[in-house]
Protein backbone atom coordinates (compact mmCIF):
# COMPACT_ATOMS: atom_id res chain seq x y z
CA UNK A 1 0.00 0.00 0.00
CA UNK A 2 1.32 3.35 -0.90
CA UNK A 3 1.07 6.46 0.97
CA UNK A 4 -1.05 8.05 -2.65
CA UNK A 5 -3.66 5.12 -1.66
CA UNK A 6 -4.34 6.00 2.00
CA UNK A 7 -8.31 7.54 1.95
CA UNK A 8 -7.92 8.49 5.41
CA UNK A 9 -5.78 11.62 7.15
CA UNK A 10 -2.27 10.55 8.46
CA UNK A 11 -2.55 10.34 12.36
CA UNK A 12 -0.89 12.93 14.20
CA UNK A 13 2.30 12.37 15.90
CA UNK A 14 2.40 11.83 19.50
CA UNK A 15 4.66 11.37 22.78
CA UNK A 16 5.22 7.91 23.78
CA UNK A 17 4.30 8.06 27.57
CA UNK A 18 6.85 5.55 30.04
CA UNK A 19 6.48 6.49 33.31
CA UNK A 20 8.31 4.83 35.81
CA UNK A 21 7.11 3.26 39.35
CA UNK A 22 8.94 2.45 42.50
CA UNK A 23 11.28 4.97 44.96
CA UNK A 24 13.91 5.45 42.49
CA UNK A 25 12.68 8.15 40.31
CA UNK A 26 14.58 10.70 42.08
CA UNK A 27 18.53 10.57 42.43
CA UNK A 28 19.24 11.43 46.52
CA UNK A 29 22.57 12.69 45.43
CA UNK A 30 21.80 15.70 42.52
CA UNK A 31 18.15 15.22 42.73
CA UNK A 32 17.63 14.66 38.90
CA UNK A 33 14.32 13.14 38.19
CA UNK A 34 13.69 10.50 35.69
CA UNK A 35 11.42 12.14 32.85
CA UNK A 36 7.79 10.69 32.80
CA UNK A 37 7.65 11.05 29.30
CA UNK A 38 9.96 10.01 26.29
CA UNK A 39 12.19 13.05 25.02
CA UNK A 40 11.54 12.15 21.42
CA UNK A 41 8.15 12.26 19.62
CA UNK A 42 7.24 9.14 17.55
CA UNK A 43 4.82 8.01 15.16
CA UNK A 44 1.40 5.79 15.76
CA UNK A 45 2.64 2.52 16.34
CA UNK A 46 0.58 1.35 13.45
CA UNK A 47 2.01 3.92 11.07
CA UNK A 48 5.35 2.84 12.34
CA UNK A 49 4.85 -0.36 11.46
CA UNK A 50 3.19 0.32 8.29
CA UNK A 51 6.30 2.24 6.99
CA UNK A 52 8.69 -0.68 8.56
CA UNK A 53 6.99 -3.54 6.40
CA UNK A 54 7.35 -1.20 3.26
CA UNK A 55 10.35 0.39 1.26
CA UNK A 56 7.86 3.97 1.01
CA UNK A 57 9.13 7.26 2.39
CA UNK A 58 7.47 8.32 5.23
CA UNK A 59 5.46 11.70 4.18
CA UNK A 60 7.52 15.15 5.50
CA UNK A 61 5.79 15.43 8.22
CA UNK A 62 6.83 11.96 9.65
CA UNK A 63 10.08 12.61 7.84
CA UNK A 64 10.27 15.67 10.28
CA UNK A 65 9.08 13.83 13.28
CA UNK A 66 11.49 11.21 12.82
CA UNK A 67 14.11 13.61 12.68
CA UNK A 68 13.48 15.11 15.94
CA UNK A 69 13.50 11.64 17.05
CA UNK A 70 16.90 11.22 15.68
CA UNK A 71 17.85 14.51 16.63
CA UNK A 72 16.52 14.24 20.47
CA UNK A 73 17.61 10.89 21.24
CA UNK A 74 21.28 11.25 20.50
CA UNK A 75 20.96 14.61 22.53
CA UNK A 76 19.14 12.27 25.11
CA UNK A 77 21.46 9.57 24.66
CA UNK A 78 24.45 11.72 25.68
CA UNK A 79 23.33 12.87 28.31
CA UNK A 80 21.67 9.48 30.27
CA UNK A 81 25.65 8.55 29.20
CA UNK A 82 27.04 11.23 30.99
CA UNK A 83 24.83 10.62 34.02
CA UNK A 84 25.53 6.75 33.57
CA UNK A 85 29.04 7.36 33.89
CA UNK A 86 28.07 9.77 37.46
CA UNK A 87 26.27 7.05 38.51
CA UNK A 88 28.98 4.35 38.21
CA UNK A 89 31.78 6.52 39.63
CA UNK A 90 29.17 7.37 42.26
CA UNK A 91 28.77 3.44 42.82
CA UNK A 92 32.33 2.86 43.15
CA UNK A 93 32.97 5.32 45.74
CA UNK A 94 29.95 3.55 47.64
CA UNK A 95 31.30 -0.16 47.34
CA UNK A 96 34.84 1.35 48.55
CA UNK A 97 32.99 3.23 51.09
CA UNK A 98 31.00 -0.19 52.46
CA UNK A 99 34.44 -2.27 52.42
CA UNK A 100 36.43 0.35 54.18
CA UNK A 101 33.20 -0.52 56.92
CA UNK A 102 32.97 -3.50 56.45
CA UNK A 103 36.57 -3.45 57.78
CA UNK A 104 36.26 -0.77 60.59
CA UNK A 105 32.97 -3.43 62.11
CA UNK A 106 35.64 -6.50 61.85
CA UNK A 107 38.20 -4.50 63.44
CA UNK A 108 36.10 -3.49 66.48
CA UNK A 109 34.48 -7.34 66.44
CA UNK A 110 38.41 -8.26 67.01
CA UNK A 111 39.30 -5.84 69.79
CA UNK A 112 35.51 -6.91 71.55
CA UNK A 113 36.08 -10.53 71.50
CA UNK A 114 35.69 -12.17 74.40
CA UNK A 115 38.81 -14.09 74.67
CA UNK A 116 40.54 -10.26 75.17
CA UNK A 117 38.83 -10.55 78.82
CA UNK A 118 39.65 -13.64 80.28
CA UNK A 119 41.54 -13.33 83.25
CA UNK A 120 44.44 -14.86 83.99
CA UNK A 121 42.94 -18.10 86.18
CA UNK A 122 40.98 -19.15 82.98
CA UNK A 123 43.79 -19.10 80.86
CA UNK A 124 45.93 -20.88 83.29
CA UNK A 125 43.00 -23.36 82.78
CA UNK A 126 43.25 -23.15 79.55
CA UNK A 127 47.07 -23.84 79.44
CA UNK A 128 46.91 -26.73 81.58
CA UNK A 129 44.25 -28.15 79.13
CA UNK A 130 46.90 -27.89 76.72
CA UNK A 131 50.03 -29.90 78.31
CA UNK A 132 50.70 -33.38 78.25
CA UNK A 133 49.00 -35.39 81.01
CA UNK A 134 52.41 -36.89 81.89
CA UNK A 135 55.39 -35.06 80.59
CA UNK A 136 57.71 -38.15 81.49
CA UNK A 137 56.23 -40.47 79.22
CA UNK A 138 58.39 -40.35 75.48
CA UNK A 139 56.17 -39.06 72.51
CA UNK A 140 57.01 -38.19 68.85
CA UNK A 141 58.38 -34.44 70.20
CA UNK A 142 61.92 -34.87 69.88
CA UNK A 143 63.51 -32.26 66.88
CA UNK A 144 63.22 -29.05 68.21
CA UNK A 145 60.96 -27.80 65.61
CA UNK A 146 58.21 -29.99 66.82
CA UNK A 147 58.96 -29.34 70.40
CA UNK A 148 58.55 -25.48 69.56
CA UNK A 149 55.21 -26.27 68.02
CA UNK A 150 53.13 -27.67 71.25
CA UNK A 151 52.59 -25.60 74.38
CA UNK A 152 53.94 -23.80 76.25
CA UNK A 153 55.85 -22.62 73.02
CA UNK A 154 52.43 -21.85 70.91
CA UNK A 155 50.81 -20.47 73.82
CA UNK A 156 53.44 -17.89 74.79
CA UNK A 157 52.96 -16.41 70.74
CA UNK A 158 49.37 -15.79 71.04
CA UNK A 159 49.39 -12.24 71.90
CA UNK A 160 51.02 -9.99 74.87
CA UNK A 161 48.49 -10.92 77.26
CA UNK A 162 48.69 -14.33 76.86
CA UNK A 163 52.26 -14.27 76.67
CA UNK A 164 52.90 -12.20 80.20
CA UNK A 165 50.29 -15.08 81.72
CA UNK A 166 52.56 -18.07 80.30
CA UNK A 167 55.47 -16.50 81.32
CA UNK A 168 54.63 -15.78 84.95
CA UNK A 169 52.98 -19.24 85.67
CA UNK A 170 56.08 -21.64 86.13
CA UNK A 171 53.26 -24.66 86.63
CA UNK A 172 53.51 -24.53 82.16
CA UNK A 173 57.76 -24.22 82.13
CA UNK A 174 57.83 -26.95 84.61
CA UNK A 175 58.42 -29.87 82.81
CA UNK A 176 60.16 -28.60 79.50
Amino acid sequence: MSLSQIDSPIPPVTRSVHTPTGSLLKCPECGYSIPGESLAPILPSSRFEELSSCNDPPVDLERTALEAVVREGKANLASLRQRIAAVRKTLKILFKEQTRTVKHITDAKILLSPIRRLPADVLIEIFTACLPEDPDLPDDTDSLDTQLQVAPWVLSQVCASWRQTALTWTGLWANI
